[in-house]
Parts: structure tokens; C-alpha cells; sequence
């Protein structure tokens, strides 16, 4: 099997995907607590397509290994994390264990101290909500910036895994329009 990407293979950035990843952590923060109150942070950048490009950034900053996922596994990961004591609520989002972002949901949380934690395995089906020990680094969370720079090499090898286990392999490299289709 080969992949050709349509237009661009590399990570996902432009207002409508962003918004969707933004909609993404919000809705799985009012899914697992039932509140409202801490997501309004994101209401502007999901209503309107105002990019916050301090709020919502790839974060490839946690390893396969951190987030316990298996050699033989694709998965989605989310991991919301609500700590009153660093004043943070942030969702970590991880599609096809390729596209990696961080959503800084609310910078002055002082509500209940959370953590949820899904993954689901897209080949064997099988779900987990049992996080993995891994260490957060807060402080780079609250100096969340947009990562326009430097991912090219870590995307391209979690691409190139997801395509091996599935059979495949990449036929265009990240950030290279693919003039063959």
C-alpha cells in the first residue's frame, strides 16, 4: 500500500483544523466533568476561527514510550488534566499517534484537581483510560507558542511507523507537495 497524499503531508495547522482540535478539548473537558464554566477561554477560537496561536500548538514534547503506547499500536490519545495548584487546565490530543497538539484550555483554573486519560488502540479496537506516569512540563504549557519549526523530523517518523504497521509507506516526505497525482 501506498500513500499519496493529496495537496501536503505535515502537521496540522490552518484556522478550521485548529478550531476543530480546540473543539476537541473542550468538548471532552464538558464530556468527562459536566462544566462549562473553565472552557469559555476557547468559545472565541471555536465560534469565530480567531487563532490563538498561544492556546493551541503541535506539541510533540511526550514520546510514544511517555504515553504508553506499544510497538504494534496507532492510537488517539486524549489526556485533560485539570491542576488547581499550577492554576492550568489543558488537554494533550494525539491522532493516529501523528498529529500531536496541546490546547491551553484556561490559564487561572482553580476548580478541581482532574485528570482523565482515553486512548483507543485503532487496530485490536481496544480502549484505555488508565493514564500513564508521565512528567508534565508545566512550565512550558504556560509559555504555549505555535511550532511552525523543527517538527518535520519527529512527524515524518511517527508517519512512517503508522504506515509500516498498516502495511505502507510514505511516498512523499512532510512539508513536499506531491506533484505525481
Amino acid at each position: 500500500m501506498e500513500i499519496y497524499p493529496e495537496n501536503y503531508l505535515g502537521p496540522i495547522s490552518g484556522k478550521d483544523p485548529i478550531r476543530a482540535i480546540a473543539k476537541i478539548a473542550a468538548n471532552y473537558y464538558v464530556f468527562m466533568t459536566k462544566d462549562i464554566e473553565w472552557v469559555q477561554p476557547l468559545v472565541p477560537l471555536i465560534r469565530d476561527s480567531f487563532i490563538d496561536r498561544n492556546r493551541v500548538t503541535n506539541f510533540y514534547d511526550f514520546s510514544l514510550k511517555d504515553l504508553a503506547v506499544s510497538k504494534h499500536e496507532v492510537s488517539h490519545i486524549l489526556y485533560l488534566e485539570g491542576n488547581p495548584k499550577e492554576g492550568l487546565l489543558f488537554c494533550y490530543l494525539e491522532l493516529f499517534n501523528t498529529y500531536c497538539f496541546m490546547v491551553l484550555i484556561n490559564e487561572y483554573y482553580t476548580g478541581e484537581c482532574i485528570r482523565h486519560y482515553y486512548k483507543n488502540d485503532l487496530i485490536t479496537g481496544k480502549t484505555t483510560q488508565s493514564p500513564p506516569k508521565f512528567d508534565i512540563p508545566y512550565l512550558d504549557i504556560r509559555r504555549l507558542k505555535w511550532k511552525e519549526k523543527g517538527l518535520d523530523k519527529e512527524f515524518e517518523n511517527r508517519c512512517t511507523r503508522a504506515m509500516k504497521l498498516y502495511g505502507g509507506e510514505l511516498t512523499t516526505k512532510p512539508n513536499q507537495k506531491n506533484n505525481s497525482i
